[in-house]
């Protein structure tokens, strides 16, 4: 029975180790929650904590190591109203190619709109930065745990009067779960 349950282990593992983690040219879709805290302690900081981050998005990795992720993310705070809904394009890079995990960076840039915030001039400009950690569960399902940090400025043509006003700066720790498509 003991040489059973071995060989069974060593099939299983050998089963998980010749399967291929390869996302080159393929498509996914994910989503992610997590917790966020503003930063710094400017106007919009000192009146808001923070509370959750939750994002919904689509990813194509273009060959093993660089992909793109085409994203919403919602973040809200305790004891305020506000919340910022954040549509953006981000360059994602996986350190460790078609390996089953990786570390991964990334770098994002988009269009911000905050809720109950500065009525006359809600859409601001938004810069993410993402660090974090990825691991293949198949050769399909992929987590992944990641900060990042998102900065909110004015845009282009902003009244610079709502500049420090309008600015805030967030860190944000949160888990992703990624489908992807293809052979």
């Amino acid at each position: 029975m003991k040489v059973l349950f071995i060989l069974l282990a060593a099939f299983l593992s050998l089963g998980a180790i010749a399967q291929e983690f390869t996302l080159n040219k393929k498509f996914g879709v994910g989503g992610g929650y997590g917790f966020n805290k503003p930063m710094w302690r400017n106007k919009f900081d000192r009146r808001a904590d923070g509370k959750s981050v939750m994002s919904l998005y689509g990813r194509y990795q273009h060959n093993p190591y660089w992909g793109f992720v085409f994203g919403y993310t919602r973040y809200e705070w305790q004891n305020t109203p506000t919340a910022a809904r954040i549509y953006d394009v981000m360059g994602l890079y996986r350190f460790s190619g078609n390996e089953r995990g990786s570390f991964l960076a990334g770098l994002g840039i988009g269009a911000v709109d905050i809720a109950n915030y500065n009525i006359d001039e809600n859409l601001k400009a938004g810069l993410r930065a993402r660090v974090g950690y990825e691991y293949a569960l198949t050769s399909r399902l992929f987590t992944s745990l990641n900060v990042e940090y998102l900065f909110v400025g004015k845009m282009i043509g902003e009244r610079r009067d709502l500049q420090e006003e309008g600015e805030f700066n967030a860190l944000s720790a949160q888990i992703h779960l990624s489908y992807f498509f293809g052979k």
